[in-house]
């Protein structure tokens, strides 16, 4: 979603500038009322979280941006793609990679291991 792209630049290229944190939240805000059901929201709010050392909310977070992936790339047959994007998937190949690599940074390894065989995978067809 727009909102999450927008807060995850806050939190990157413009994390230095006066109100980052609070925009962040805003567009976070205004994305999971979008979609509760967004993986780029969740993955957004584990990664604010992450950074400012609340670490639980940040694994909640995370794990329900995993939950969502699974669910959906678990619906996309092997062979061939459908119209939902590139490859078929909902999220992009980039995206799903920071989430493992979200994961890896939180010490959440079953996850991240799950999403690296399923992009290795998709690498492989």
């Amino acid at each position: 979603s727009a909102h999450a792209s927008i807060a995850e630049l806050f939190v990157t290229d413009l994390c230095d500038e006066s109100g980052a944190e609070q925009e962040c939240e805003a567009a976070l805000q205004s994305a999971f009322k979008s979609s509760e059901g967004s993986a780029e929201a969740h993955y957004g709010a584990a990664n604010l979280r992450f950074i400012q050392g609340r670490k639980d909310e940040a694994k909640k977070h995370l794990g329900r941006s995993f939950e969502i992936i699974k669910k959906q790339t678990a619906e996309i047959p092997h062979i061939g793609g459908n119209s939902r994007g590139e490859g078929g998937y909902e999220h992009t190949y980039n995206f799903r990679l920071r989430v493992t690599e979200l994961c890896i940074e939180m010490g959440e390894f079953e996850a991240a291991s799950e999403l690296i065989d399923r992009l290795l995978e998709e690498d492989n067809r």
